[in-house]
């Protein structure tokens, strides 16, 4: 019987650690994105001529910028798939 409780003692500390290391990497990933953000916010209002419409236009083209890039993968997976089927004689 001590056995058991043991090894469910032994796995609610590891369950513990588990979650606590998820708990910082969302911390660490969190601050990470905040302070890109805020990079990106201080470079485009140091940049620009100060104008409304310019920051906006700024923060939008950066915006589309990050967007192409997380996208990217993606896209090239499925160019892979495409030719991949294409090549296979699965495509049409």
């Amino acid at each position: 019987m001590r056995e058991g409780i043991d090894f469910f003692y032994q796995f609610a500390i590891i369950a513990a650690e588990v979650f606590y290391m998820e708990e910082d990497n969302d911390y660490r990933r969190q601050r990470i994105i905040r302070e890109a953000k805020e990079a990106a916010d201080r470079i485009i209002l140091d940049g620009s001529e100060g104008s409304v419409e310019e920051t906006n236009y700024l923060t939008a083209r950066v915006a589309e910028e990050m967007v192409k890039t997380a996208l990217g993968p993606f896209y090239a997976a499925i160019l892979k798939k495409d030719m991949d089927d294409h090549n296979s004689g699965n495509g049409s």
